[in-house]
C-alpha cells in the first residue's frame, strides 16, 4: 500500500463534486491506514475521511477527520477530540500528522497522544478533525462546522460502520453532556 503521507489527491475535492451542493457531513473520500504517532506507524487502524462542512465564514468547504479505531471490540462510543495545535501551515494538521508526515507544527497532534490513547484504550473510537480546516486558518473565527460536520461524516462513512454503526446524539441524563453512541 502507498504512504498515505504521499497521496495529498486525498485532500483535494473529486472531480464533478459541488461541495456547494452538498450537506455538512456528507463524505467525498475515505481512506483506512495505520496509525502514525510522530512518523512512527502503529497497528491501529485510522479511517481518514474528506468530507464537508461549513467555514467560520458560513461557507461550505472540505475538510478532513481522522476516525481512530480502539485496538479492541467497542461499544460503539465516540469521543471527540479537538486538537490545540495553533498554525497557518496546512502540512500541520493533525490529518497530516496521523498519516506519518513530519513537520515541526505537526509535532503537537503527536504530543496529544497522552490525552487520545487512553480513550482508544477504554474502547472509545476518537475522532479528530482539522478544525482550523483544510487552509489552517488560524484564528479565523468560529470553526464549530468542523468539529460537529466531523461527526456526521463519521458516523455516515461506510468504512466505519463496522466499527461503531450508524449513531446517534443523545443526553444520558439532564446533566450529562451530549454523548455519541450506537443507536440501539
Amino acid at each position: 500500500m502507498e504512504d498515505p503521507a504521499d497521496q495529498p489527491e486525498f485532500y483535494e475535492v473529486p472531480e464533478g463534486a459541488d461541495v456547494s451542493a452538498l450537506p455538512p457531513g456528507t463524505v467525498l473520500r475515505e481512506r483506512t491506514f495505520k496509525y502514525y504517532v510522530a512518523t512512527m506507524e502503529t497497528s491501529w487502524d485510522v479511517t481518514q475521511l474528506l468530507y464537508v462542512t461549513t467555514s467560520a465564514l458560513g461557507v461550505l468547504e472540505p475538510n478532513v477527520t481522522s476516525v481512530l479505531h480502539p485496538p479492541q471490540e467497542t461499544d460503539g462510543s465516540i469521543v471527540a477530540y479537538q486538537s490545540f495545535y495553533d498554525t497557518s501551515n496546512p502540512f500541520d494538521n493533525p490529518s497530516r500528522s496521523i498519516a506519518g508526515n513530519l513537520s515541526l507544527g505537526g509535532l503537537i497532534p503527536a504530543l496529544e497522544n497522552v490525552f487520545i490513547l487512553p480513550a482508544l484504550l477504554a474502547g472509545h473510537s476518537v475522532v479528530v478533525a482539522d478544525t482550523q480546516g483544510k487552509d489552517a486558518n488560524f484564528a479565523a473565527g468560529p470553526a464549530y462546522g468542523a468539529a460537529l460536520d466531523s461527526l456526521r461524516a463519521a458516523t455516515a462513512a461506510t468504512t466505519t460502520e463496522p466499527r461503531f454503526g450508524r449513531a446517534s446524539m443523545r443526553r444520558r441524563s439532564s446533566s450529562d453532556s451530549l454523548v455519541w453512541r450506537k443507536a440501539v
